[in-house]
């Protein structure tokens, strides 16, 4: 090969060398540009400080073989609260929307079990009452006590949200689309009346007020989210809210950089969290790789209405009975898992099999769940 040649290819391979590092120098400083931008936005969630000390967690759960422990295993389990206005979110407020979140880390399924507001369980020590009420008396420690100790889990994450925030998100991410039925196009123009007016977001009435498809707004969609009344009652409740969220998921999957920055600005000032800042810079990174598998409402099966009443002197939800649901609730949530139910656990049990009368033999054949998942 002749000298001209050897320098003309030095030369190439120069060039190219210094094409990549300009690429790759490229590429780094948008990613750093990119981080700091997430950085700025997360330093406006609003922190939680807990005291685990006053989380209560099952003592067989705590002292858990490190093979069966869901967090050792692959799991991510967060808990995820939805109050009715911005001035709720801290540690005040009935906890209206409770879900337990389980990531698997290894495949990015996610499940989703709905707690429903009215069920009967130990909300802080001899003190059996709706399951809502823990977050409104000691705010998220009360209500993660409440998660653990009645359903055996050892869940430290959580995140509280308002109804005011889903409104701006949907509305980000251009809406929703939903299938209604003729009363819950009703429901929805009544609902929008309130939740316009606690959002300061305006909305269009559904008219004529008939089944069909719409393309729902945010103040729309919440209003959706909110109705208890008609078929199903609150059971169909939880069903609209995991509906929605599976549309959101959908759409946030979808979306540019551009549109996931602007709804993460909007959103993070509204959060309330233990959630380290880069633990949800990793989410959001991740949320491409998610799917929601499967939802569910917890209890399975239950008694509610006049005999659940007759049977408490409250207006509720029975588990019937809460270790047997809590089994099923385990092989849901983590299938790979062993679990025996811990001894704290056959305690609240019982005691709510002693106060109802409703034991193992009582379990129904079927229990209302509000229904198929709305589309």
């Amino acid at each position: 090969m002749s000298v001209r040649k050897k320098r003309r290819r030095r030369k190439r391979t120069a060039r190219n060398i210094l094409i990549i590092e300009l690429v790759l120098a490229a590429l780094v400083g948008c990613g750093l540009f990119l981080y700091f931008k997430l950085s700025a936005t997360l330093d406006k969630v609003n922190q939680a400080e807990i005291d685990f000390g006053n989380v209560q967690v099952n003592s067989s759960v705590q002292n858990q073989d490190p093979s069966q422990n869901p967090h050792l295993t692959g799991y991510r389990t967060i808990a995820l609260v939805g109050v009715d206005s911005r001035e709720d979110v801290e540690d005040t407020g009935n906890s209206d929307t409770m879900m337990i979140v389980v990531i698997n880390n290894d495949t990015g399924g996610i499940k989703i079990v709905s707690l429903y507001r009215d069920t009967y369980l130990r909300v802080s020590q001899g003190d059996f009452e709706k399951a809502n009420a823990a977050y409104n008396r000691g705010g998220a420690e009360q209500f993660l006590s409440m998660l653990n100790t009645n359903l055996d889990l050892n869940v430290t994450e959580f995140v509280t949200v308002d109804f005011s925030v889903m409104a701006d998100m949907i509305d980000l991410l251009g809406g929703i689309d939903m299938t209604l039925t003729a009363d819950e196009t009703v429901h929805v123009n009544n609902y929008c009346v309130e939740t316009s007016q606690v959002t300061g977001k305006e909305y269009t009435r559904i008219e004529p007020e008939v089944e069909g498809t719409y393309h729902l707004n945010g103040v729309q969609a919440v209003s959706y989210m909110r109705i208890r009344k008609g078929q199903g009652y609150d059971f169909r409740r939880t069903l609209r809210q995991r509906a929605v969220l599976y549309k959101l998921v959908d759409k946030l999957k979808t979306s540019d950089l551009g549109t996931l920055y602007t709804a993460l600005d909007a959103l993070m000032p509204n959060l309330y969290t233990n959630i380290s800042k880069e633990d949800i810079i990793q989410l959001g990174l991740a949320v491409r790789g998610y799917s929601i598998e499967d939802t569910k409402g917890f209890p399975f099966d239950h008694i509610w209405g006049e005999i659940a009443q007759d049977a408490t002197g409250l207006d509720c939800v029975v588990p019937v009975t809460l270790r047997s649901n809590v089994i099923k609730l385990h092989q849901f949530l983590y299938p790979d898992l062993e679990y025996s139910p811990s001894a704290e656990l056959e305690e609240y049990s019982q005691y709510i099999t002693d106060v109802t009368g409703y034991g193992e033999e009582d379990i129904p054949e079927n229990s209302e769940s509000g229904g198929e998942l709305p589309s």
